[in-house]
């Protein structure tokens, strides 16, 4: 070799020494080196990362505003959680100064540990390469105990174990330091996984599916949070019962990752994001990517008691049972999930996946109903959405026609008539193949045994009994149902229009389906906890199909107002809201009950005594009236009368106004109408008193009085016209705001009234029969002193205490003992005198009361009084004690009747929230 090589050698040999030496240098120095890359540290069986770049903000913002995670919090397992956020949270922040600047990064795993635990890792980015002795000088100082903090090696690397005398959040918590990144656990074969893995080179960041999610993730949020579909059923399998446990933990072929990006809110954690499937055409994933997304309907037959639903837009029947065949072939369970099919085949000559690809349109849901009034496992149903009724009718008898033998059987069988209320039926149909939305769809639907279905609006509606299956029917009639609650549509406007799959778990309603799932002891801990959870409203997964991936949309909400079971016979949806009393009327061709009432919109309704909208019309007005019944034409058929401000409307029991009706009046009415029949002939009477102060009578067919000879009030007059005979005396009696009327049924003046009585709108006249041959009148002024008319026109006074200019006198016997009593209600209290002066009680309110008492009589003489405050209805007993089960919810006026012929039950009919009409049971 000459000296040219020779000195190239030696130059490649020191070039070789100089690069060996660097790398060594900063091998054995690496673990002085920021991290570049907190991933790096995560142990790849992670089932869910939650990442967080600002940490002292997000996680105040979770623990101390958020009252969802309150609630949460209030579970052994999540104060625990947050009890251990709470403390390594508080390590940096209460020792700041001994520490360099976070650098705002901060990663929390959680691990499946052993067959039935869970471990949880969290790493800490501090920005600068600290001493751990720093972290155990702060350590000690937190705990009062030096040398509480021992030190062992793995893999050149210490980790650190906290033992305290007492106990603490920081008894037996480990943590070490990689660099710049502190790992802090109470499982420490976490931070052994982590150490391994970081010295091997390999880490989730050479996974090219968490790659793929990872570059979806939002920055300004309040966290990012991945989970690990290899890993995550089987953490999910913890909290499940054994039933259960081994299905969920095998349902590992769903996806590979998925990133959610986080947003805590006051009432709400918001999570939206994508779910990534990787190459295998058998993960579950890939049956919904080729779904296209669709607007689903199904809520508006829904029961709004729907506790919980699984909703699929499948919008190519058969990709998605090719999709779903080589899922359940990766899970080895194929022929499981054949074997439905081929009996459905060999028994009843039906090939069920053709059956279902000619009437399926599109939507398929499992539902839950929180139905009180049946069993527990009678309360899923399947609502399949068909083409068309009449085909999916034909094509399902067709398959049942034929028996296993392939013989013709009559179908009349499987057909019966059911009655869903007095005056409604519909066909329900016996399915004899068990389980057959499981045939047709998948193993979803398995918990439901579709016994019976029928047919609502264009879905067939499977049940697993006629009586569950007739209530939902009973629901829709009622117009009850999911689409018109107003938390739900709330929800959905922040949901996307279309959809793959929803999936919606209301608390309150799914306990007993929660239970079928959940381990044991969830289930007890929610039971003893109940109260603590009431406001808990929906957890809510939105996923829809885009490039590939599945688009995310998850959402935990809480409510402020607690939401109670109603306790109602039924509930009965109207259009919109309304604000009118909802009156107990005659049904002249049956004697049964009928229920009349007008909405916010002016249109009046005739409602079934099942609750079912008989019909509706549009009225020009809102009634100002009570609603009376009359049989106008003597013919023993009765018509319902009213008025408005400007029309008096006659209509009869069908809907139908009657001829010359509505009747335009003269002028504005400023009073309810009044209707007489004096001498119990059906010659009826209508008075009405309008703004250019005149008082007008009118006949039933319309036509004015023509003996009426009633002159002017010189004010308006704004309560109702008042009948009152003595003996054979009849008295017309009304009054405005100074002057009383006391005329005779021509309305000549009959009694001269000596003084002028102020009087308020609530005013009204009442009979004081005490003495006979001595009849009074009575009626309060502004200030509630009593004045009493005697028939000579003379006037006396009585005081009773103080009251406002607002107060509302009524004259009633309250406890049946055949006496009058002397009632004033004046805001927010109710005061009873006996004929001495003596008071009977006074109760109070916990809210100012609207509108006048209403008094109600009992069987066995039992008298009771109901009021209506701000959204609840009392009802109060002879003694001035609430009735039990009152208050109630209520926001009108209430009538009480009976709707049917059982003994001891009256129904108390009020309007609730959102145009509902509300039936109680009152019991006596």
């Amino acid at each position: 070799m000459n000296k040219i090589g020779k000195k190239i050698l030696i130059l490649i040999l020191i070039i070789v020494l100089i690069t060996g030496a660097l790398l060594g240098y900063f091998f054995l120095h690496s673990k002085e080196k920021t991290i570049s890359n907190l991933f790096r540290l995560v142990p790849v069986d992670a089932s869910i990362i939650i990442e967080t770049n600002t940490t002292l903000e997000a996680i105040p913002k979770l623990q101390d505003q958020n009252m969802l995670w309150k609630t949460l919090c209030l579970s052994p397992e999540f104060n625990d959680i947050n009890g251990q956020i709470t403390y390594i949270d508080s390590l940096f922040n209460a020792n700041i100064s001994f520490l360099p600047p976070l650098n705002s990064n901060i990663i929390t795993s959680f691990h499946n540990i052993g067959k039935d635990q869970t471990g949880i890792l969290y790493i800490v980015q501090m920005g600068a390469v600290i001493d751990p002795s720093v972290i155990t000088q702060i350590i000690e100082k937190e705990t009062g105990e030096p040398g509480c903090v021992t030190i062992r090696k793995y893999e050149d690397y210490e980790i650190h174990q906290i033992q305290t005398s007492q106990e603490s959040k920081a008894n037996n918590l480990y943590f070490a330091m990689i660099g710049d990144a502190v790992l802090i656990t109470y499982t420490p074969i976490l931070i052994e996984d982590a150490i391994r893995q970081y010295n091997s080179g390999f880490s989730i960041m050479n996974d090219k599916d968490f790659l793929k999610v990872q570059k979806t993730a939002g920055d300004k949020v309040d966290g990012n949070i991945y989970i690990n579909f290899r890993e995550f059923p089987r953490f999910i399998s913890l909290f499940l019962n054994k039933k259960h446990k081994r299905n969920v933990s095998s349902f590992i072929n769903f996806a590979s990752w998925s990133e959610f990006d986080l947003h805590i809110k006051s009432n709400q954690l918001l999570f939206n994001g994508f779910i990534h499937g990787n190459d295998s055409i058998g993960d579950f994933i890939h049956c919904i990517i080729g779904l296209s997304p669709r607007e689903m309907e199904f809520s508006v037959i829904s029961p709004a008691t729907t506790g919980s639903f699984v909703a699929f837009a499948i919008s190519d029947y058969e990709q998605w049972i090719k999709s779903l065949g080589l899922f359940y072939e990766k899970e080895g369970t194929y022929s499981e999930f054949l074997e439905p099919a081929e009996q459905i085949k060999k028994n009843y000559k039906t090939d069920i996946v053709e059956l279902t690809e000619s009437i399926f349109d599109n939507e398929v849901v499992l539902l839950y109903n929180d139905d009180q009034n049946s069993n527990p496992d009678d309360r899923s149903f399947v609502l399949v959405k068909v083409k068309s009724k009449s085909q999916a009718r034909s094509k399902m008898l067709e398959m049942m026609a034929h028996s296993s033998q392939g013989n013709a059987d009559s179908i009349s069988r499987f057909i019966q008539s059911v009655s869903i209320d007095n005056e409604f039926s519909d066909e329900f149909f016996t399915c004899p193949i068990p389980y057959l939305a499981r045939a047709m769809f998948g193993n979803t639907f398995s918990r439901s045994e579709t016994r019976f279905y029928t047919f609502i609006d264009n879905y067939m509606v499977f049940g697993n009994s006629i009586a569950s299956l007739k209530d939902f029917y009973y629901s829709y009639l009622l117009k009850k149902n999911l689409a018109s609650e107003k938390s739900f549509q709330t929800l959905c406007e922040g949901l996307n229009k279309n959809s793959s799959i929803i999936v919606y778990i209301d608390p309150q309603r799914s306990t007993d389906f929660l239970s079928w799932y959940a381990d044991e002891p969830i289930m007890k801990h929610l039971a003893q906890n109940k109260d603590n959870y009431k406001n808990l409203n929906n957890i809510t997964l939105q996923l829809v199909s885009s490039k590939n991936m599945l688009y995310t949309n998850l959402i935990f909400s809480y409510s402020s107002e607690i939401r109670e079971k109603a306790k109602t016979v039924w509930e009965s949806r109207l259009d919109t809201t309304f604000s009118s009393k909802p009156w107990i009327l005659n049904n002249h061709n049956n004697d049964e009950k009928e229920i009349l009432l007008q909405d916010d919109k002016n249109q009046l309704y005739q409602i079934s005594s099942s609750g079912r909208i008989l019909w509706k019309i549009s009225l020009p007005e809102k009634i100002i009236s009570d609603i009376q019944q009359i049989d106008a034409f003597k013919n023993s058929k009765l018509q319902y009368i009213f008025n408005t401000k400007n029309y008096l409307i006659m209509v009869d029991r069908n809907g139908n106004y009657m001829d010359r009706f509505p009747l335009k009046l003269r002028a504005e009415a400023t009073n309810g109408m009044a209707i007489f029949d004096y001498d119990e002939s059906r010659d009826y009477r209508i008075f009405l008193a309008c703004n250019d102060h005149k008082v007008y009578c009118y006949k039933p067919d319309g036509s004015l009085v023509s003996g009426w000879e009633f002159g002017n009030t010189d004010k308006e007059v704004r309560q109702p016209i008042q009948h009152f005979r003595f003996g054979d005396k009849d008295y017309i009696i009304f009054c405005d705001t100074l002057k009383t009327y006391i005329v005779d049924r021509k309305g000549k003046t009959k009694i001269s009234v000596k003084e002028f009585i102020p009087t308020n709108d609530q005013a009204r006249f009442f009979a004081d029969r005490t003495e006979a041959k001595k009849e009074k009148f009575m009626i309060t002024n502004v200030n509630g002193k009593l004045y009493k008319i005697g028939q000579d026109g003379k006037v006396t006074k009585e005081t009773y205490g103080e009251f406002s200019t607002s107060h509302i006198f009524d004259y009633t016997d309250i406890n049946g003992d055949g006496k009058s009593d002397y009632c004033f209600l004046d805001k927010d209290n109710f005061s009873v005198y006996d004929a001495s002066k003596k008071k009977v009680f006074t109760y109070t309110f916990d809210q100012e009361i609207s509108g006048k008492p209403a008094f109600y009589v009992f069987p066995n003489n039992q008298r009771r009084t109901g009021f209506v405050g701000d959204g609840k209805i009392f009802l109060i007993d002879a003694k001035g004690s609430l009735h039990p089960g009152f208050p109630l919810n209520g926001t009108t006026p209430f009538s009480i009747g009976k709707l049917t012929k059982e003994a001891n039950i009256f129904n108390l009919l009020t309007g609730g929230n959102e145009g509902i009409l509300l039936n109680y049971e009152v019991l006596y």
